[in-house]
């Protein structure tokens, strides 16, 4: 089974699908908004965008970062965090799975500056949708497409993309957009070094 972005559906959506009565699948796939997941630095942000805080989907508040990656994948929701360099290097170890023998690509990571900022004028554009390329991305693209999003104190947005998990590079399963192939990918950041 396929989403409409043409991700396959495996682990715990496909399970939530399986057990779910057919109008309920039809609301889960087709019409509900993609949701975010607001890390404990972004908690804040609740009210501006909505979404669930990590205590909401059970998780302690001195949680690892793998485990808001984890639950993010399970409920198919994008994260928000301020801590950019740490999420992009777990994601990235996440999706490379090569053991898992189903698709382990996330659904976007938003971030945003720390806190003491404008978050109703510089988050408004993201809950409407933000213009890249000549394209108007919604909340589904970055979801759909896994997408990476920064969000600058001054309101300046920059979207790059998280290449496939291994499993879809592997089997070649969804086609990529022609706009979604001229993104630059997301690299990983360098590594900190300590005295």
């Amino acid at each position: 089974m396929r989403a409409p972005s043409g991700r396959p559906l495996y682990g715990a959506q496909y399970s939530r699908l399986l057990k779910a009565p057919r109008y309920e699948i039809l609301a889960l796939v087709f019409v509900r908004q993609p949701g975010f997941l607001l890390d404990r630095d972004s908690a804040h942000l609740k009210a501006v965008l909505g979404g669930k805080t990590v205590q909401d989907v059970g998780l302690l508040p001195k949680h690892l970062d793998e485990e808001v990656i984890q639950k993010a994948w399970e409920r198919g929701l994008i994260i928000v965090t301020a801590n950019q360099d740490d999420f992009i290097r777990k994601i990235y170890r996440f999706q490379q799975k090569q053991q898992e023998s189903d698709c382990h690509d996330l659904f976007g990571l938003v971030v945003v500056p720390n806190k003491n900022f404008d978050a109703q004028r510089v988050l408004g554009p993201l809950k409407r949708g933000i213009r890249i390329e000549g394209k108007d991305l919604s909340r589904r693209d970055i979801h759909d497409q896994n997408l990476f999003v920064h969000v600058e104190r001054s309101g300046r947005v920059d979207v790059k993309r998280f290449p496939m998990c291994f499993y879809c590079k592997k089997l070649k399963v969804r086609d990529v957009p022609e706009w979604l192939e001229r993104l630059q990918v997301v690299g990983l950041p360098k590594p900190k070094v300590t005295q």
